[in-house]
């Protein structure tokens, strides 16, 4: 599952992106999702049980804003384990 930026995801399968979601920790997913556009968001929350959603929303509500440096970050860690889920 080679990703080139976050934008990517809305191009995997379902399976791909539940995959991805498990080895992702809540925190970091929490982090991407304030640096994404409407489109991933939405592929990711539904390869996600409503529950997961809940709580990363509500964390993500706590958390409050984030500086770029951090959210990118988690971009770049995210596309990193999508490359080893591929090897």
């Amino acid at each position: 599952m080679i990703l080139n930026s976050m934008d990517d995801i809305t191009s995997l399968e379902d399976k791909q992106v539940q995959l991805l979601l498990r080895e992702l920790e809540m925190d970091e997913l929490t982090i991407a999702l304030k640096g994404v556009n409407p489109e991933v968001m939405e592929k990711l929350y539904k390869n996600m049980s409503p529950r997961a959603v809940e709580k990363t929303k509500e964390r993500s509500d706590a958390m409050g804003a984030v500086p770029i440096e951090s959210v990118e970050k988690s971009h770049a860690n995210i596309l990193r384990i999508a490359a080893k889920l591929d090897s």
